[in-house]
């Protein structure tokens, strides 16, 4: 297989946008992306599918940028999949939290804990 120059700036075009996705994912991310709980296989679904999207659309001789607009949100969805897969915290607020039962606040061991500091109290003396 030769290298043309059409070839290498294709190449260089899909390295160039991919970290502007990475870019765009971090910012992202930062502001949007960690709040949301998703599925990561979802995530790996939606990526996987993209990026086949956008071969298909490559091998029927769409424009560059009709089949790339595919890819780069294919990248995006599979970083995010990294990022959900690596990171414990995102692992766990995914799951369903456990509900933790805990005792009824029982109000008449308040009240007998009240009574004997009210009668701690100094009693004024009669003066006749």
């Amino acid at each position: 297989m030769r290298i043309t120059p059409w070839f290498a700036l294709d190449i260089l075009l899909m390295v160039l946008f991919s970290f502007g996705v990475m870019i765009l994912f971090n910012i992202a991310n930062i502001y949007y992306l960690k709040k949301l709980r998703i599925n990561k296989w979802i995530l790996l679904g939606i990526s996987i599918g993209l990026i086949i999207l956008s071969q298909v659309f490559t091998y029927y001789n769409y424009r560059w940028f009709i089949s790339l607009i595919p890819f780069l949100l294919g990248i995006f969805f599979l970083v995010w999949f990294f990022d959900v897969h690596r990171n414990p915290k995102l692992k766990k607020a995914a799951e369903e939290k456990q509900i933790i039962n805990r005792p009824k606040a029982k109000p008449n061991r308040a009240k007998k804990a009240e009574i004997p500091a009210q009668n701690t109290a100094p009693k004024k003396k009669n003066s006749k």
